[in-house]
Parts: structure tokens; sequence; C-alpha cells
């Protein structure tokens, strides 16, 4: 990105030249699965899986650098990260970015797998226990750190980008994805509804959110929280009990936040928002785009 940036001074990012080269998105970006089919139905296993992933490597490697770790599946906004802040006693007991293979191969042996001549984890069948990643090119930077972290922690991972991709993940045949998360920019109760109940349908049939995975006491929490202003006091405390009840079950483990790096040129127009004039981000696929050409102005 820099060396495109200093080849021509007319070619710039939302923050300019500086980093991050663009601005944080609402979609950060996780590993789910379809949490109703085994073995990604133990919030166990959930959580070993975890614990291979180190999110320094994918913010490294996949993101060269440019980027954060994050613990949760809504953006790190000023009005959530209030939210985010409520929960360091969650945190402590139950740390989504904790990079511990000790854990994951504590966790593997208990529950009855060992590593085969390849060094990969085998069920009692002496079936290896696969995980192939579902995902598309726009995330497709992520993976391969993600899969190599995987792969030494013993699981026998890869990653596909089919052009069905997102039927896959709808029906449940993709049993693990990595994907984004549309939802929360003021409380996190659009996100965390994600994962209600309402959503989960038989591996098959259609369904988004996909994550597949079902808790009675998480559903009623957001019932209550959907009953309120999202700056009402009370959403606090709700959001401490959900989290519990998701950090601990893990249905869809956090990788990084997601960042919105677009080109924008300035030879013949001017006028395109920044971090200077942020009226309206500069995604332009989003039907907000019209904002952005009422604003433009030609330069010549």
């Amino acid at each position: 990105i820099k060396r495109v940036l200093k080849q021509n001074p007319k070619v710039s990012t939302f923050s300019h030249d500086k980093p991050p080269y663009g601005y944080l998105d609402w979609w950060p970006t996780a590993l789910g699965f379809n949490c109703s089919e085994p073995p990604f139905d133990d919030p166990e296993i959930r959580w070993a899986i975890s614990y291979a992933i180190n999110r320094d490597d994918v913010v490294t490697y996949g993101l060269q650098g440019l980027g954060t770790a994050t613990r949760v599946t809504f953006p790190e906004f000023p009005s959530l990260v209030r939210y985010i802040e409520s929960i360091p006693d969650l945190f402590a007991t139950y740390d989504p970015n904790a990079y511990d293979p000790q854990k994951t191969e504590e966790i593997m042996k208990r529950k009855g797998y060992k590593k085969g001549s390849k060094g990969f984890w085998e069920g009692p069948d002496g079936k290896p226990f696969k995980i192939v990643i579902t995902t598309f090119q726009v995330l497709q930077n992520v993976c391969p750190p993600v899969v190599e972290n995987l792969r030494q922690a013993g699981f026998d991972a890869s990653y596909h980008m089919p052009a069905d991709f997102y039927s896959r993940i709808s029906q449940g045949i993709a049993k693990a994805f990595i994907f984004g998360h549309a939802a929360s920019v003021r409380d996190p109760y659009r996100t965390l509804d994600l994962y209600h109940s309402r959503f989960v349908a038989p591996t098959g049939t259609p369904t988004f959110p996909a994550y597949r995975w079902s808790n009675p006491a998480f559903d009623s929490i957001l019932a209550e929280m959907n009953l309120i202003a999202h700056d009402d006091p009370r959403m606090f405390p709700l959001f401490h009990q959900a989290m519990e009840i998701w950090l601990k079950e893990l249905p869809d483990v956090p990788l990084v936040s997601f960042y919105h790096r677009n080109p924008i040129n300035y030879t013949y127009w001017e006028g395109w928002p920044n971090v200077d004039d942020p009226y309206i981000n500069d995604a332009n696929w989003h039907k907000t785009v019209l904002l952005t050409l009422i604003r433009l102005k030609p330069t010549q």
C-alpha cells in the first residue's frame, strides 16, 4: 500500500497516506461453525480450536500488520467499546484471544482424540479431525495463518473459496466458515441476535445467520434486551448475562476487526469522504454512496 501511494500522490485512502489506510468497518471477522453437527456441536471442541489460533499471526501475516485482534463479533466503535470494557471479569475466565496450544492438547486428549502418524488428531474411529474452512475472496488473506495455526496444533485443516460459498454456509454444508458480522453499531443487541435460536434450521435447509446454535437462556435475555432502548442502563447487566453464556459456549470464534481499505483518486474529482471529513464511509457498494456522489466536485 505504501508503495502505491508513493507512486501517485493523487491516489489516497480514507486515512490518507497513514495507517490503517482505511477505517474500521462494522464487519469483524470470525471462524463460525455449524454448531448442530459433531464435532462442532461441542463447546469444548470449539474452545480447543480457538486456543490453537494465534491472532497475532493473523494480523501480522494475514493483514500485513495493519489490523487488530478482536474478542467480540461486533465492531469496536466508541459506542460499543464501553460494553467490551464492562466485562473484564468474563474475559479473565473466557478469553477468545487466548493462544494456548497446551490447552488445545489437553482438551483434545480428554475428548478421546490422539495424534496419528501424520501428527493430526484422530478420533476413536481412527479418522482424522478435518476442518475445511469455507470462505470467499474478500477474506482469503485471513485464512492461511488460521489454517497454519490449526495444522500446527494437530488439526487436518484447509480452506477453499467455492463459487457457491454462501449457499454452503447458509445450508450448513460448510461445517466451518470464516465470515463477517453486519449488525450492531450503537449497542450489542443486533449482533447478539445473530445467535438467536430462531435462525436454527436442519442441515441442508437454508438459514442465515448460519451458526445453528441454540441456548434458551440466551434467547430469554435477548427478549428482554429487545424491549429496552439502546441507551437504557439495563442494557449493561443484560449484556453481561448474555456474554457469560456466549463466551462459555463460543459458537463463533472471534478473529480480527475488519477494515475497509478502498483507494481514492483525486485526479478528476474531490470531495471524497476521509478522516478529515467523515460524512459517510467510502464503501461504494453501500446504498449510501449517493451521499458521496452529491458531494463530489470536478477538479478541472
